[in-house]
């Protein structure tokens, strides 16, 4: 056993040097970014290693155990013998912890290793968009978001000719623009109580308050607020509607001096005020953050300070910010994403994501998703109309959100406690008028726009399920991909395919140990005696056994997923415990043909 290990180990080490010093000293990369060419090639030597560790440890396995059968034979006159039972032992430990270490390379160690350099592949790629993208906002005129695209690709590749001269080009137009820190918003908005979470009893006390205090616009923000949560039969409502019409009064009547600039904040402040009473959110966003950077006493005016919150607060479940996805990570998680989904009228809408950004925050998940795609078939599968959009912005809502009657007509599965919420469109955060919007196209020329927010009909859980199927089935994890077998239909997928990867991975183990205790067998026919001196040459033999064993673990493990499809076709979903009987059987003829070796 010892000298089994020696040599094993001895030749992994001595190959991984090899694969290391191969990939780090030739071959030609791939274009990437030049401050990760060092990491991708380390990366890309231990990809190498875990591909060809098979063949590697079936190398080091039967040469170990043939000069190891073959310094000790004794005992081994008749088949079946009792040290033939403790070599089968030896061999069946040596196996089983053999086989969960090409499984965890092949689980863990190639699907990481690979994620990792096409993250690396697809920085420059990513840099190239941004900088594409900049010079087409640049030419229409929107020097601004054209010096946003330009700080994407800079925090991916600060060296970058392309990205540096967009930048110094578009620099002058974005000066004014100016980032300012988020007012928090106390978030508890759970009926029948307000958003700021308080009863209509509390918002009548702070109404009145307000109203005493000559705080008119807090005083109409509280009665309005304690209207539209309550009914005229409540005994509160008649007294809240005066309170809210008293104070718009005392708001519309104001004698300020007529040129004053106290006149003019004013006057500003109540158009904001009254474009957030009216539903604007938008519109009182841009009045508030204007007033808000104009001065610094203006932004510690607590009327500015409060509404602009509370338009910042609205605003978030309608729009983004375009210069949020500059925080996003450089590094997308997921990339070319893309399934279908079947309506109960027989229509189906096709989705594609070119990359994904999640980011968490306090909020929750958030997702941003880049170059959304989204076209809609009718039942008969002719092309009906589509969505495209460079960027969006995803989290997850409450399905409980929705009352039935919308949840039916969005599609939202009765399962889903969870569902994707998008936001199409994208603002400016100072500056009105720069936004990115969505693309509409229809197949009928009399059907025009379309809304700035939709809800994917999936629960959320599922849409993160299939941002791991992008990767494809080989590279999912197994908990992900044991839950999407059985379900792919419904999402454009094969179940045949991915209950095959399935079935294969989780008999690659029992796999590897047949493999492992037949070569054993083959060490002992071949075994080198004692008497048998070692010679230099032999080294020579390892690769050459090396390239020799890959090559048969390649033909074998492709007849193993040929056999597993075939347990499929036959057995459906029975096809694991058939497959596992199968190979049980399997392991137990060759552990009989090594236990009847002898020294004849």
């Amino acid at each position: 056993m010892k000298r089994v290990l020696q040599i094993l180990i001895g030749y992994l080490l001595f190959c991984f040097c090899v694969c290391m010093a191969f990939r780090f000293f030739t071959g030609t990369l791939p274009l990437l970014i030049a401050k990760t060419e060092t990491i991708y090639r380390f990366y890309s030597g231990l990809e190498l290693f875990c591909r060809i560790l098979p063949a590697l440890s079936v190398t080091g396995f039967v040469i170990g155990y043939a000069v190891s059968f073959g310094r000790n034979p004794s005992g081994s006159e008749r088949r079946f013998s009792q040290a033939m039972f403790r070599r089968y032992r030896s061999v069946v430990v040596t196996s089983l912890v053999l086989s969960l270490v090409l499984t965890a390379a092949s689980e863990i160690g190639t699907p990481v290793l690979s994620a990792k350099q096409k993250q690396l592949e697809r920085m420059p790629l990513l840099v190239q968009e941004y900088v594409r993208v900049g010079r087409q906002v640049e030419q229409a005129g929107r020097g601004a978001l054209a010096y946003r695209y330009a700080e994407l690709a800079l925090k991916i590749d600060p060296s970058s000719p392309d990205a540096l001269a967009l930048s110094r080009d578009t620099e002058i137009a974005s000066r004014e623009a100016h980032d300012a820190a988020r007012v928090p918003v106390r978030r508890t908005a759970n009926a029948p109580v307000s958003e700021e979470g308080y009863t209509v009893r509390e918002l009548r006390a702070l109404a009145e308050k307000a109203y005493a205090e000559k705080k008119y616009f807090d005083a109409h923000y509280w009665a309005q607020s304690a209207v539209s949560i309550t009914t005229p039969r409540d005994t509160n409502y008649t007294e809240l509607q005066r309170i809210a019409a008293d104070a718009w009064n005392a708001l519309s009547s104001s004698d300020l001096p007529a040129a004053t600039d106290e006149q003019k904040i004013y006057a500003r402040k109540l158009s904001g005020y009254a474009a957030l009473v009216e539903g604007d959110n938008l519109k009182a966003y841009y009045i508030f953050r204007t007033l808000s950077l104009a001065s610094r006493e203006n932004a510690n005016d607590p009327d500015i300070v409060r509404y602009l919150a509370i338009a910042h607060a609205r605003l978030d479940a309608e729009y983004f910010f375009i210069d949020e996805i500059i925080d996003a990570k450089e590094f997308e998680t997921a990339g070319d994403v893309h399934f279908s989904l079947k309506k109960d009228d027989g229509s189906t809408s096709i989705v594609y994501i070119k990359g994904i950004t999640p980011v968490k925050g306090s909020g929750g998940v958030v997702q941003y998703l880049r170059s959304l795609s989204i076209f809609s078939l009718d039942a008969k599968g002719t092309y009906t109309g589509s969505i495209y959009v460079p960027y969006a912005k995803m989290r997850q809502v409450s399905s409980a959100d929705f009352d039935t009657e919308t949840k039916r007509s969005l599609g939202i599965p009765d399962a889903a406690r969870f569902v994707p919420y998008i936001l199409l469109r994208s603002v400016d955060r100072d500056t009105e008028g720069v936004t990115v919007e969505p693309l509409y196209r229809y197949a009928l020329s009399d059907k025009k726009g379309g809304s700035d927010q939709i809800v994917l009909p999936l629960s959320y859980e599922d849409f993160l399920l299939l941002t791991e199927v992008s990767r494809g089935a080989e590279y999912m994890n197994m908990i992900s991909l044991f839950r999407f077998v059985g379900n792919g239909r419904r999402f454009g997928y094969s179940d045949e395919v991915f209950g095959q990867v399935l079935l294969n991975r989780i008999l690659y183990p029992l796999f590897m140990l047949i493999l492992f205790i037949w070569f054993a067998a083959f060490a002992w026919n071949y075994r080198i005696g004692e008497t048998i001196l070692f010679k230099t040459s032999w080294i020579f033999a390892f690769p050459f056994f090396s390239v020799l064993a890959h090559v048969l673990y390649g033909v074998l493990q492709w007849l193993f997923k040929i056999i597993n499809y075939v347990f499929i076709g036959i057995a459906g979903a029975y096809c694991l415990p058939l497959g596992a009987g199968v190979y049980a059987v399997i392991l137990i003829i060759v552990s009989l043909v090594f236990l009847a070796r002898s020294e004849g």
